[in-house]
């Protein structure tokens, strides 16, 4: 606070010395244009901190960690301030961000079930699901896959970090995030999983997150799932460019020899789509003070295995929408060992849920992922 307030009141001495000098007078009054920028954004910096801390003291679920702490031995809960060590792009608005932390001093509370962590920036919240696993956040790591939005808060944020470097002043620095510890988004490891013999998925954007925790779990030979759980998933995204963790997802198929097919349908029509696409991109690019993480023209994402594969009978053969007649050919049929769980932005639930109603699936067997939390007609533990 200390600190804030000499930087409040240098600002506000330059802003009372650029008032009274005359023109053309001494032009040596008052802060350099950068001091005074990097004043600004200080002050800005120490508010929101100040902000957050206050506000995230009122929950137990935020912890009290430090990542910069460099005598602490672990970070208890495992809640509180991470820091950004990496970002890698994976779409054109889409980045993978890496935080670290001081090890937790307890177990993951839910090592077998689908989880997702909040992020506050200043007293703005929202859920994310990590693309890391539980093993790796017991060991102080968290990859978070986040979709920036010109329009979104806490996107924005994100678009806002850099990674920390030794070269300057820790506290100073855009690399830290406040994070919740892991909290639950679907219950795997009840009574409801264990018969499962077929499992259908059915993903649209950043839902692929909690998808790829699930997989993990049914390939999980300590998992809850019997060893003979099967699954489908079928991912729709706008074009190629927008798929995300394609090499994860392609080794996962890999590594489940034949347990797991998983399935693209692109929906991308016509040049309306090219424009909104341009347009959105241009207002990412303009955001203030944004990393150059993204993926461009110039610094393209390049798949391990190479390109989209887009042939008759292959990984992305499928065009448009998600249908009726595209669900009723790839997930498995409706029975008493089947679920449908379904990931994506909420005008999906509401269309796939229909459509798999259509072709015999009950309402018990499907399970709606919104918000990163669960709702489902069968009502699971959550």
């Amino acid at each position: 606070k200390d600190a804030l307030a000499a930087l409040q009141e240098a600002l506000r001495l330059t802003d009372v010395a650029t008032a009274q000098s005359s023109p053309g007078g001494d032009a040596g009054l008052g802060l350099p244009r950068h001091i005074r920028s990097w004043a600004e954004r200080c002050v800005a910096q120490m508010q929101e901190r100040l902000s957050q801390d206050v506000f995230c003291a009122q929950y137990a679920e935020f912890g009290s960690s430090y990542a910069g702490d460099e005598v602490a031995n672990d970070s208890g809960n495992g809640g509180g301030l991470w820091k950004l060590v990496q970002i890698t792009g994976v779409s054109w608005n889409t980045c993978l961000y890496q935080f670290v932390n001081h090890a937790p001093a307890v177990p993951h509370p839910f090592a077998h079930d689908a989880w997702h962590v909040k992020v506050c920036f200043g007293q703005d919240v929202r859920e994310y699901t990590p693309v890391s696993t539980a093993a790796e956040w017991e060991t102080g790591k968290l990859r978070l896959l986040v979709k920036t939005y010109s329009f979104g808060t806490l996107s924005k944020r994100f678009a806002q970090l850099a990674p920390a470097s030794r070269f300057t002043d820790m506290e100073e620095q855009r690399c830290w995030a406040q994070v919740s510890v892991p909290l639950p988004t679907l219950r795997l490891s009840g009574c409801s999983f264990a018969n499962i013999t077929h499992l259908g998925m059915v993903v649209g954007g950043t839902g692929v997150a909690p998808a790829l925790q699930i997989l993990r779990e049914m390939m999980d030979p300590t998992g809850v799932f019997c060893c003979s759980c099967k699954a489908v998933l079928v991912y729709s995204s706008q074009s190629a460019d927008d798929i995300l963790m394609l090499d994860e997802l392609r080794e996962m198929e890999r590594a489940a020899e034949g347990r797991v097919l998983i399935r693209h349908t692109l929906t991308a029509q016509g040049d309306t789509s090219k424009e909104a696409q341009a347009l959105e991109s241009e207002r990412i690019r303009k955001i203030k003070d944004r990393h150059h993480s993204f993926v461009s023209t110039w610094m393209p994402f390049k798949p391990k295995e190479g390109p989209l594969r887009v042939g008759e009978g292959e990984e992305a053969s499928y065009r448009g929408r998600v249908t009726r007649e595209m669900l009723s050919a790839l997930l498995p049929a409706p029975g008493a060992n089947t679920k449908v769980v379904v990931s994506g932005p909420p005008q999906m639930w509401e269309d796939v849920s229909s459509m798999l109603h259509g072709i015999g699936h009950s309402s018990d067997a499907l399970i709606e992922l919104k918000a990163f939390t669960v709702a489902s007609s069968a009502q699971p533990d959550t």
